[in-house]
């Protein structure tokens, strides 16, 4: 009997310390456990502050950009208004280019004309 009872001593020593084990793995992850919580929440906490500098960040990005978008709208009006100016002035030119030969038609019957009346005074 005695035999039996050390048996059955050792099967609850052995029992306890497998509950003791399961203890300790269970204590293990539980400090796992808080630890990545901690790091979780530090890291929650270092976006939570990067967020108000990023916002200004787009703030300013969205600023330029509008800036950027009411200065290309001044500079096609004005690449606009030198186009019509620029085909303006074409137009200009090429009435004078047609203008010219009748000019010099013009100027060389006046030459004409006053070496007639040269002529006819010598």
């Amino acid at each position: 009997m005695l035999s039996i009872m050390e048996s059955l001593g050792y099967v609850k020593k052995t029992k306890y310390e497998e509950a003791a084990e399961k203890c300790n793995e269970l204590e293990s992850q539980v400090n796992e456990l808080k630890e990545k919580t901690t790091q979780l929440q530090e890291k929650k906490k270092e976006l939570e502050n990067a967020v108000p500098e990023l916002e200004k960040e787009i703030a300013s990005y969205k600023k330029k950009l509008g800036e950027a978008a009411e200065k290309s709208t001044k500079l096609e009006a004005q690449v606009k208004k030198v186009k019509e100016e620029a085909s303006k002035l074409q137009k200009d030119k090429e009435k004078l280019e047609n203008a010219v030969p009748g000019l010099e038609k013009e100027i060389a019957s006046y030459k004409k004309k006053l070496e007639a009346a040269e002529k006819k005074e010598n």
